[in-house]
């Protein structure tokens, strides 16, 4: 299916250069001048009963936005933040634009009693939009004045623009991630006035934030939840929302798609952190969630210096400046809000993509009960549909012949070949009478295998214990098993990637099309060696 990214949303993917900088040329000369920045909160403690003995005492409590104790969901050893800094250090401004007004900034006033008098604010209008920046950034970037200025292109509303810089741009990256507590609090507090004081309702209401800003969002509608209202937001759109701190921690202290009435996910830098320096969530997390590009890594972005730096843990985070850490990630964690924006702009920009398995997509063996055709990306309609998320029948029956062929090719030389491998001649070495076409396809199929073992770290981050459940049976019949099977899976892979490029190619329309998207994209490096 193909679908646009909106309800329907960075500018021109043209510009990311311009808000980012050069991020790969710079690192060297920010990581030099970089000083560890440990907070107290975990130095020198030895394990996590002693830490949180440390930080449970510094339970902060702020008149108008609650308390922030540091105990446990929101500190852990998967989440090793300090507490949140005071709210006049963090100093949340709220800005609003609306569609009569697009250009004129009014400033929110939120203490010591929030008003939003004399300014165009309107309940009525069809849409209410939050967007909050995320961390390292302002309310004043130019991404979130394009964001502000599509949606207000395409939709009769009022957006409202959350600028938390001063917290977002201070010491380290945990710090910021703590930070975004009080932040979201003041979301609330001004949520809550806007409902129940001007009479906005909440199925009106669009929150959007990128990285930790979806976080904010989340704890704003969370809170929203539980003053009273009898209703949730409308619809919370995330962009890339943050990984470190996050990821596989308890519904309340992140994002989860019971926040509002419809969560879309934007997917762009969902690579583990450690060791991939990926800051995107990478389990879905939403009704539904979009992998843009496959979601890993984005077109015209490099891969961040992995080999230069050595996290050990979320905590290592604080030994770099925020700066330093947004300039490893900026580019594809960005390019969430940017594909957005894009779509905004422009109502001929396209994306395509697929709610099936992947082999059922590729053969068109499945539909859904929406049907074939343009599907707009963040509609408010309840699409339950999630890219990438489940296996359909021809998906599983393909990977559970390649299980039991696999396997049975291990028990029949293991027990019916006439020479048994009884001996370390025959076990290693196969008796020595192995042919060529074996051993070579099962070299080909070893170095295809060595490069896949790169991704192992995601897979046991994301799959944890059950990726070691893996196939024995090869290991029963010896060498000659092992070859075979590697031939059986080779010639199997070696199908698949012509099956894959025919249907390609006929879908795209021909191999012209593909050679000028490719080239378009930077795709086309054969002499590139470094």
């Amino acid at each position: 299916m193909a679908f646009n990214i909106i309800p329907p949303i960075p500018t021109s993917i043209n510009q990311t250069k311009n808000i980012f900088g050069s991020v790969q040329n710079n690192f060297k000369k920010n990581t030099n001048k970089v000083e560890a920045v440990v907070t107290n909160t975990t130095s020198g403690l030895k394990n996590l009963t002693e830490i949180e003995k440390a930080v449970e005492q510094a339970i902060e409590c702020y008149t108008g936005l609650g308390c922030f104790p540091n105990s446990s969901p929101w500190f852990s050893l998967l989440r090793p933040f300090p507490k949140p800094m005071k709210p006049t250090a963090i100093d949340t401004k709220i800005y609003l634009y609306t569609s009569k007004f697009p250009k004129d900034r009014y400033v929110v006033t939120l203490w010591d009693n929030i008003t939003v008098e004399n300014s165009d604010f309107d309940p009525n209008r069809p849409y209410t939009a939050f967007v909050t920046h995320g961390f390292s950034s302002n309310g004043n970037v130019s991404w979130v004045s394009d964001l502000k200025d599509a949606y207000l292109k395409n939709r009769e509303a009022n957006v409202f623009i959350v600028d938390w810089g001063k917290g977002a741009s201070v010491w380290n990256y945990l710090q910021v991630a703590a930070n975004t507590r009080v932040v979201g609090a003041e979301l609330a507090r001004f949520l809550q006035y806007l409902i129940e004081k001007k009479g906005l309702d909440p199925s009106r209401v669009h929150l959007m934030g990128h990285s930790l800003g979806a976080h904010i969002s989340a704890y704003a509608a969370k809170a929203a939840q539980k003053v009273g209202l009898k209703k949730k937001v409308a619809q919370l759109t995330a962009f890339d929302p943050a990984q470190p701190g996050f990821e596989a921690n308890p519904d309340e202290v992140r994002l989860v798609k019971s926040d509002a009435e419809f969560v879309d996910v934007i997917h762009t830098n969902s690579r583990p952190v450690i060791p991939l320096l990926g800051f995107g969530l990478i389990l879905p997390t939403g009704h539904i969630d979009y992998y843009l590009n496959g979601g890993l890594i984005q077109p015209g972005c490099k891969l961040p210096p992995v080999d230069e730096v050595k996290l050990n843990g979320i905590a290592d985070l604080a030994k770099y400046p925020v700066e330093v850490v947004s300039s490893w990630v900026a580019c594809s964690h960005g390019k969430s809000y940017l594909y957005y924006t894009e779509a905004l702009l422009n109502n001929y920009c396209t994306f395509w993509g697929r709610s099936a398995g992947i082999i059922g997509s590729a053969f068109e063996l499945q539909t859904t009960e929406y049907g074939r055709g343009i599907v707009t990306l963040g509609l408010l309609s309840k699409i339950v549909a999630a890219m990438l998320q489940y296996l359909d029948w021809l998906d599983l029956a393909v990977f559970v012949g390649m299980l039991l062929i696999s396997a049975i090719i291990g028990v029949y030389f293991a027990y019916f070949a006439k020479e048994k491998p009884n001996t370390s001649s025959q076990y290693l070495m196969g008796g020595r009478t192995m042919g060529i076409l074996p051993i070579s396809m099962s070299l080909i199929a070893s170095y295809i295998s060595g490069i896949s073992i790169l991704g192992l770290p995601a897979e046991m981050y994301v799959y944890g214990t059950q990726y070691a459940m893996i196939m024995l049976s090869e290991g029963f019949g010896g060498i000659k098993a092992v070859v075979w099977t590697d031939t059986f899976q080779m010639i199997i892979m070696m199908l698949g990637i012509v099956v894959v490029l025919i249907i390609g190619l006929i879908k795209v329309g021909g191999f012209n099309i593909v050679f000028e998207r490719a080239s378009r994209s930077n795709r086309l490096e054969f002499f590139k060696l470094v």
